[in-house]
């Protein structure tokens, strides 16, 4: 029916919409302007006969009523008028006061008709690019209703599609393709990005809590990541035992080993370094397991005072897995029973004993008192008892051909293994319970979101949601595999050689004159705040290790020398390894599935090519860096930035520990003597200097970790395809990430340099 206009002689209103007689009323008497109050009251027919049942055009149009700038506007222009502007609590009041004030030509909307040949191209490419906003659309509908195109019931409703429509060609392109999209996104993005860039909340929270980045200035005020922390401590722990071991040859430690396996008194042990060794290393022991049990929660149970761990050599479990296996169906058949009726007859009892072997494995042969994992996003559980889990019921005379008798890769690789384990459990359970909670709630959001989408009309169907979410919940679970280090557990033997190898030819092929490309390192450190000259400095340090390195590959035994107050000050903070475990760089040109001749080349070449002493000067010099800067705007030497700066690496600028000379402190001891504060105070506070220290170091000197590649490129099956690629990534994330937002706030230092 065809809308009517009626001139009455009413007072106490201009106007009235009767939605059920189809008309419009004016008031002849108490109009403020007849036309305006048509304008206003036509639209309340246009919102009847149009907007209410097409929840698009509602959507469209709350692009209108819902901004700030317009509304303020229009709340001016109603000023004199109290009663109207209590009226603009309702949607559609507003829209019909903003299309009355708009077509009395009262005020501008933006992104109306293009006029003039820039406006018309500007649109062009919006429409073809598909950034036709919200906004827009609705001024357009705006346009279409005031300019009568809307008049006709049969033609209006084709009218309003295409202003709909308009610059969704793009939209509808990427539909098509949107699966292809999201696959090369994945294939590209780093693990962290995936979840950082999510539409879930809950997945960006939980991409915080995996790692923080030295690059992003936000990160720092989030509590340290899983990565940042697992790396971190393990070195802490590992160069605490290379000072208990300091100065012991082989025969030394072989002895000191078997004193520590047979759980031998002290007084019974006549060679004084042995004894002061086996003492040292089971304070640390102890102190490890309050590190594990009392600050991050783990569930061990103490074993004693003489406490020495179970660690397995992998390479042996490899090399003699049938043997391995043939132990287990041989001698302990009713522990694999339970494993079979725990997994409710899917498993046999060859396949229980086969994920026993895998578990071990993948914990690259620690197992001893610690809880099982999720392996590859599933809980997966051995057997119901915790004490079944942890393989405690494994005789000694079964296990010895298969367990490590090196006493530095036992303690390096138990200290590695249980950090990992610590700072899992403290974050997402000892089981992963809480990790896999969290992953319910991003498959709760991202569900959420695709019937969103799909009420906007955005996917084609319900099929279409659905493999949406699949695809995004494929990537976050792949993301946090990654992370996590469950992605590609199930490699074989025979892939786990050949990758191995190939690795290695490539390193060896590629690598050896890599140190030559290294020289630009120092300027790394400049463009995180550094000065040239302790560039220049930390240039000529790390060649001095490289030399220094170079001459005790020939010499029947290494140079005595003492280390620097920087180089003790970078192993206590756990920013360098101990040189007794000099493998960083080979590290990360390798994988934990490397074969053992292969790792052995491996790690011979970058010590060779000079990288591992080059890389260890780098990070020594990166701490004695980092203090300069933290005491250098501490005493606020940029009145810009300074702040702020302190503040991305974690630090409360009112309240960094120095001495009376302006020095940071970074002892607990000196901190509570200078300070007079008491144990607990004081080793907050200096951790929270030693976690500024390796942020700093870390944003100066590239370290790749999963977080900062693409999920694919932590999956051990495809590592020989991706090694070498992990560093163009860690420099994007970590040195041209925060030039770009040190650009963004007028430094342009990071970026020259």
């Amino acid at each position: 029916p065809q809308v009517k206009v009626e001139f009455k002689d009413i007072t106490g209103y201009s106007g009235e919409w009767l939605d059920t007689e189809q008309a419009i009323e004016i008031s002849t008497t108490a109009a403020a302007g007849v036309l305006s109050t048509a304008y206003h009251e036509a639209l309340h027919g246009f919102f009847s006969k149009f907007v209410k049942s097409d929840p698009r055009v509602l959507e469209t149009l709350k692009s209108l009523a819902e901004n700030d700038k317009i509304l303020q506007r229009v709340a001016a222009l109603l000023a004199d008028h109290p009663a109207a502007v209590d009226q603009l609590k309702s949607g559609e009041e507003r829209l019909a006061y903003i299309y009355q004030f708009w077509a009395a030509g009262q005020m501008d909307l933006p992104l109306g008709k293009p006029r003039t040949l820039l406006q018309k191209l500007r649109k062009f490419f919006r429409r073809v690019l598909g950034l036709v906003k919200d906004s827009e659309r609705a001024v357009a509908l705006f346009e279409a209703f005031h300019g009568g195109q809307l008049a006709e019931p049969s033609a209006a409703g084709k009218v309003i599609a295409r202003v709909l429509d308009e610059g969704t060609g793009v939209l509808k392109a990427r539909r098509s393709i949107d699966g292809l999209t999201q696959w090369l996104a994945a294939k590209t993005m780093p693990a962290e990005t995936i979840l950082a860039t999510s539409e879930s909340k809950a997945a960006q929270a939980l991409a915080k809590e995996f790692f923080t980045n030295p690059g992003d200035e936000d990160a720092a005020q989030e509590a340290e990541g899983y990565l940042n922390a697992r790396r971190r401590v393990a070195a802490r722990y590992n160069n605490t035992f290379a000072q208990a071991i300091k100065g012991l040859s082989d025969r030394d430690m072989t002895q000191v080993s078997k004193y520590l396996q047979s759980e031998a008194e002290l007084a019974d042990i006549p060679y004084a370094p042995h004894r002061e060794a086996v003492a040292k290393i089971r304070g640390l022991l102890q102190r490890f397991y309050k590190y594990m049990s009392d600050e991050r929660g783990l569930e061990l149970g103490h074993a004693g005072e003489k406490y020495y761990p179970r660690v397995w050599n992998t390479a042996l479990l490899h090399e003699k897995k049938d043997q391995f296996l043939q132990m287990l169906t041989t001698h302990y058949d009713a522990v694999l029973e339970q494993g079979v009726q725990g997994s409710k007859g899917k498993l046999s009892k060859d396949q229980v004993a086969d994920r026993i072997w895998r578990a071990l494995i993948d914990r690259e042969g620690v197992n001893d008192k610690l809880d099982a994992q999720r392996q590859d996003g599933v809980l997966a559980p051995f057997f119901a008892s915790k004490e079944n889990r942890t393989l405690a019921w494994l005789q000694g005379e079964h296990v010895e051909p298969f367990l490590e008798k090196n006493l530095v890769a036992t303690l390096s690789r138990y200290f590695h293994q249980g950090v990992r384990a610590a700072e899992y459990t403290e974050r997402f359970g000892a089981d992963g319970e809480i990790l896999e909670a969290k992953l319910r709630e991003i498959m709760g959001d991202l569900n959420d979101l695709s019937h969103a989408k799909l009420k906007r009309q955005e996917f084609k169907d319900e099929d279409a949601r659905a493999k949406w979410v699949a695809r995004q919940y494929r990537d976050v679970a792949d993301a946090v595999g990654a992370m996590e280090g469950t992605l590609g557990k199930d490699i074989s033997s025979g892939w786990r050689k050949a990758n191995s190898w190939m690795t290695v030819y490539q390193n060896v092929r590629l690598l050896p004159l890599s140190l030559f490309a290294s020289f630009v390192d120092p300027l790394g450190m400049v463009a995180r705040g550094a000065t040239m000259k302790e560039a220049y400095d930390g240039f000529l340090r790390g060649m001095k290790e490289v030399v220094t390195t170079w001459g005790d590959l020939f010499r029947e035994e290494p140079k005595e020398r003492q280390a620097d107050e920087w180089e003790k000050l970078a192993e206590h903070v756990g920013a360098v390894d101990a040189a007794l475990f000099s493998h960083h760089v080979s590290d990360e040109y390798s994988s934990v599935y490397m074969e053992r001749g292969a790792k052995t080349i491996n790690d011979t070449l970058f010590k060779l090519n000079g990288m591992e002493a080059w890389n260890r000067g780098m990070r020594v010099a990166g701490v004695k860096n980092a203090v300069a800067f933290i005491e250098r705007h501490a005493a606020g030497a940029d009145k810009v930035h300074s702040t702020r700066w302190l503040e991305e690496l974690g630090l409360d600028p009112k309240n960094i520990p120095l001495d009376a000379e302006g020095k940071l402190i970074t002892d607990k001891a000196v901190l509570m003597k200078t300070n007079g504060i008491g144990k607990a105070q004081a080793e907050r506070e200096i951790d929270a200097v030693h976690y500024a220290i390796n942020r700093w170091v870390e944003g100066a000197i590239l370290t790749p970790n999963a977080a900062q590649r693409p999920a694919w490129g932590s999956d051990p099956h495809w590592s020989m395809f991706f090694h070498l690629k992990q560093f163009s990534y860690s420099f994007h994330q970590t040195i041209l990430k925060r030039a770009v937002k040190e650009m963004n706030h007028g430094n342009l230092a990071p970026m020259g340099a």
